[in-house]
């Protein structure tokens, strides 16, 4: 803890620490050495300056945006023969136009959009000025969403590095790394204040931060112990229904409208019908509206979101000590004339940066996404059994036999006219008949093992056993274990009594 301390008081300008030791407001153990208190303390600090030294030292901050560009002017952005990543400020700093960069040449051609000179062709043969043809590169750069920046046809590598800008080409690079990355494959810094994408041969390891993220619950690093399972089980799939939000069928992410047509089109590309889940065009489904026809999770077609999942742990709400730790930085100054050695020892221009080869190792990344699809492939097997366990539920019901009911003090099929007239009485004295001249049943005739009454399963089924319990613990039901129950067992053949016949019949 002292150590932090230590290394963010280094980022300190002297002036900054010269006024907390005038106003006797050095951090001490019980406020928290973390270079958030120390942020709090230093603006604190400049508040309760004089005016005349608070309006100097607030002239002398630096603002962000600033810091930012000065870090892209740095030798490692500058080098694009490896692989870096912006941080959000870094990103905004990179589309801003510098005013010392000297103009281009013009090509002999204008531009397509302001028509003034242009400086750079396209790959697609369109001539752009050097800010119009950098403001096509932002409008593709913003978001996953618009990405990749094209004109006629996408652009690639090649072609943003025609805009003469090493900071975009990385930019490009680190949004490309997260485009090719699976979306169920994507784990992101579990830290809110930092959020950033975390390629997937970095285990977890944040790129920007100094936090490790968990690659399979996405939550804090907890080497050695496992995944906490959330406070209780929740149907993903039965809330998606309640709250008409549908998964895409190629990429499986949730989508959900909110107004215009049933024309769905997703960020992977995919156009689907809002209704039903299938290709646009290819369904009935009219095309506004109809929102009473949904098509429940269950029978949507393509790839789906596991539908049980574990409801993350609420967690508590930031401390005193944690409040603010992703939003103040520590304030820097520019230095006075003549005093600019006077500087922290550690700024944040001088902090190192991840530095990364430009193919990362295909054997990690495989690995990875090899670890992912076994946990994905398992999910879809315990899906896959719990459908099979409901069919076989609902074959077991169908094979139950019909309820009976009383008529006249004896049970009746359900399914069975009730006995009327003439023929009625003669079925019944035949059937008496046919039982009197069979005997008594014997029950110790040995009985064959056939196979179980449904869908060809074996004798001990531990998938059987659970439906049994289930039913019998439902409704009462006993469902057939075997053959034998439904037709009972098998009866010895009738022998008639020569000597008995003899006797009466001299």
């Amino acid at each position: 803890m002292l150590s932090n301390f230590v290394d963010a008081f280094d980022k300190v300008h002297p002036d900054l620490v010269d006024l907390l030791i005038r106003l006797d407001l050095l951090p001490t153990e019980n406020i928290g050495f973390s270079e958030a208190n120390l942020a709090r303390i230093i603006f604190l600090a400049i508040e309760l300056a004089d005016p005349d030294e608070q309006a100097l030292l607030v002239s002398r901050i630096i603002p962000e945006e600033e810091m930012a560009a000065e870090r892209l002017r740095g030798p490692e952005v500058q080098d694009t023969s490896h692989r870096i990543v912006l941080d959000p400020e870094e990103r905004k700093a990179a589309f801003l136009k510098d005013p010392s960069e000297p103009k281009p040449d013009s090509n002999g051609n204008d531009c397509i959009i302001c028509t003034e000179s242009a400086h750079i062709q396209a790959p697609c043969r369109c001539n752009y000025c050097l800010s119009c043809y950098r403001e096509a590169l932002r409008m593709g750069l913003r978001s996953q969403a618009e990405f990749p920046p094209k004109c006629c046809q996408p652009f690639d590598e090649e072609a943003v590095a025609l805009a003469r800008y090493p900071a975009l080409v990385h930019l490009f690079r680190q949004m490309k790394e997260e485009a090719d990355t699976p979306i169920p494959d994507r784990v992101y810094c579990h830290d809110h204040n930092c959020a950033a994408f975390i390629p997937p041969d970095r285990r977890g390891q944040c790129l920007l931060c100094t936090c490790i993220t968990c690659i399979n619950c996405c939550a804090e690093a907890h080497e050695g112990q496992p995944c906490a399972e959330g406070d209780a089980e929740e149907d993903v799939w039965a809330a998606m229904d309640a709250n008409q939000s549908v998964n895409c069928p190629e990429c499986g992410i949730m989508v959900q409208l909110f107004e215009a047509c049933n024309h769905m089109t997703c960020l992977c590309g995919a156009q689907f019908c809002y209704i039903c889940g299938e290709r646009w065009k290819l369904c009935a489904c009219p095309q506004y509206g109809g929102f009473d026809e949904m098509v429940p999770m269950k029978d949507r077609p393509g790839v789906k979101p596991p539908q049980f999942r574990h409801r993350r742990r609420r967690v508590e709400g930031p401390t005193s000590q944690q409040v603010g730790s992703g939003q103040l930085k520590l304030p820097q100054l520019r230095p006075n004339p003549g005093e600019e050695r006077r500087t922290p020892i550690n700024t944040a221009s001088n902090i190192p940066r991840v530095i990364r080869p430009l193919s990362t190792t295909q054997v990690r990344r495989e690995e990875s996404f090899q670890r992912r699809r076994e946990r994905r492939g398992h999910m879809e097997v315990m899906e896959a059994a719990m459908r099979a366990v409901d069919e076989l539920r609902e074959n077991t019901r169908a094979l139950r036999p019909p309820r009976a009911r009383f008529i006249g003090g004896h049970p009746a099929a359900l399914n069975r006219p009730e006995p009327q007239g003439h023929d009625a009485q003669l079925r019944q004295a035949m059937t008496a008949a046919s039982r009197r001249r069979r005997g008594p049943p014997r029950h110790d005739a040995p009985r064959p093992p056939l196979r179980p009454a449904a869908m060809n399963l074996p004798l001990q089924d531990p998938e059987l056993d659970s439906v049994r319990r289930a039913l019998t613990f439902a409704v009462g039901y006993h469902p057939p274990q075997f053959m034998t129950e439904i037709h009972g067992p098998p009866r010895p053949p009738h022998r008639h009594h020569h000597r008995h016949h003899q006797d009466h019949h001299p």
